[in-house]
């Protein structure tokens, strides 16, 4: 696997998204990170609004979501969670106007790709929606690719050659991207306070 530098894109609260950092990029190239950043308008977007518990809705599903991570060798922990972040919100019962269920907000179609029978079921559609992702990113070997296909579908990758121009889903990968580098901020920064504390808790001679 890949492992380069990228822009970290952050979504303040009032829905503008700024330049912060670079960081370490799980399967992508520096170049192709900042060409995508650089052809996709960082429009203002609505800021997720907070989720009574989604404290409590995330520590219920981790253990889901680090198992798929651990299942499929092209897909993450980071990627899993940040695509439930943006489409949903961590609210299992979530349904959008098209139809998506659930947590990863999965089409009936995929749900019956992948012998989902109840798509409300946090493990089942975390399942389901980690087996399409990992399926997407090995038709692409392109992150920015695979989440344009799993938003906009496959169809309008392939018709466009790429992202399609859609605001939609040009916010879509952007915002996913975001979420990523910030929770591997978050993991960065708790390895390196683990790492301090335990050579402070080392006996010296």
């Amino acid at each position: 696997m890949n492992t380069a530098q990228a822009t970290v894109i952050s979504l303040e609260g009032d829905g503008v998204y700024t330049t912060e950092a670079k960081l370490d990029f799980r399967q992508q190239r520096k170049a192709e990170i900042e060409k995508l950043l650089s052809e996709i308008p960082l429009t203002r977007v609505p800021a997720l609004p907070p989720l009574s518990g989604r404290a409590e809705r995330i520590a219920t599903v981790k253990p889901f979501i680090l198992a798929m991570g651990q299942q499929f060798d092209n897909l993450s922990p980071e990627i899993i969670q940040a695509v439930i972040k943006i489409e949903s919100n961590f609210d299992a019962a979530a349904v959008s106007h098209k139809g998506a269920q659930g947590l990863m907000q999965l089409m009936p179609a995929t749900a019956d790709r992948y012998g989902l029978t109840n798509a409300y079921d946090p493990q089942e559609n975390i399942r389901a929606g980690s087996s399409e992702l990992s399926r997407l990113l090995t038709v692409y070997d392109d992150l920015p690719l695979a989440l344009a296909a799993y938003n906009a579908g496959e169809g309008a990758v392939k018709k466009y050659d790429g992202i399609p121009p859609f605001p939609e889903t040009q916010n879509y990968v952007v915002k996913v991207l975001s979420e990523v580098l910030t929770l591997q901020t978050q993991k960065l920064s708790a390895l390196a306070l683990a790492s301090i504390s335990d050579s402070v808790s080392q006996p010296t001679n």
